[in-house]
């Protein structure tokens, strides 16, 4: 199961290789961007605050493609154009998970107490988690060659970052 045609044509299920890539890319992004801090052993390993870009990938991979997934092959109806067998409601499924997803990852980090990157309203944060998780959803919506698996959290990224979510 969770393998799709390029998956078969090797010894290797390349896909689950490139699910974890998706993950990774976002939070080594994030982290080469920190400066470094810590002393003795945690020398160069501790960084000085917690960002919701951190988590993008796992936000994108882990949430939108799953609600993409169940919402757009149970009720999937509308076909985008330019083909590719992916539904608007797909669509609008990824991009909602992923919106609740990067809010409820800035509000852990408010609750944990890590100092914001900002002090938006929340008003403001609901707005900016829209458009990230509108581009990155209308990316994936457009990838259909590709593997969007790592692609789409590369656009989520500095969609987060940029936008100080």
């Amino acid at each position: 199961p969770y393998v799709d045609g390029r998956d078969l044509k090797g010894p290797v299920v390349i896909s689950h290789i490139f699910l974890l890539i998706g993950c990774a890319i976002p939070l080594w992004l994030s982290l080469g961007y920190l400066p470094r801090t810590g002393s003795g052993y945690l020398s160069g390993w501790e960084v000085p605050r917690r960002e919701a870009s951190m988590v993008s990938g796992v936000i994108c991979v882990g949430m939108g493609d799953v609600a993409a997934s169940l919402i757009g092959r149970r009720y999937g109806r509308h076909k985008w154009i330019w083909g590719g067998g992916k539904s608007i409601e797909g669509s609008a499924a990824f991009a909602t998970a992923v919106g609740l997803a990067l809010i409820l990852a800035k509000a852990w980090l408010r609750i944990g107490g890590w100092p914001a990157n900002n002090e938006d309203p929340w008003i403001l944060t609901f707005g900016k988690a829209g458009v990230a998780a509108g581009v990155a959803s209308l990316t994936e919506a457009v990838l259909t060659g590709g593997n969007d698996n790592v692609v789409v959290p590369v656009v989520l990224w500095p969609c987060v970052k940029g936008l100080g979510i």
